[in-house]
């Protein structure tokens, strides 16, 4: 009867410390796809713009599409950084924070008449973009 007990003892905290583990690794990933949801998020709103709106110089689209394109890089700069990147935290962290203020100098130049400044501070925001997905991309 005791080896049944012991037994049965076991097998709990056994299950336990499997259940608490699955959670941990279901945190680690939620963390990660935030960020990476985040960043295709942002993607999402910024393809268009660069690959219609740009080429046809329609300042129409990226006024329209501005105010979105911001609340994304404020998600992208809010996510916590995953563990999987912890080599490149520092790196990503200021990529993250570039990106947002880029995104913020296209959406103030979006409430102006400069068609110019509009574009180039898009473009600017849009390169920003590419430097932090080949960071998080490629690993």
């Amino acid at each position: 009867m005791k080896k049944w007990l012991w037994m049965l003892m076991a097998m709990s905290v056994f299950s336990l410390a499997c259940q608490k583990q699955s959670e941990t690794e279901q945190t680690a990933a939620t963390t990660e796809n935030t960020l990476l949801q985040a960043m295709d998020e942002y993607h999402r709103v910024l393809r268009p713009l660069m690959h219609q709106a740009l080429p046809n110089q329609d300042v129409a689209a990226f006024k329209a599409n501005a105010a979105e394109l911001l609340q994304c890089a404020e998600k992208v700069a809010a996510a916590d950084i995953p563990e999987k990147f912890t080599a490149q935290k520092d790196q990503i962290a200021g990529r993250t924070k570039t990106l947002l203020e880029k995104t913020q100098t296209f959406h103030d130049r979006c409430q102006s008449d400069a068609d110019t400044e509009i574009f180039e501070s898009f473009t600017t925001a849009h390169d920003d973009y590419e430097a932090l997905a080949d960071i998080l991309y490629k690993l």
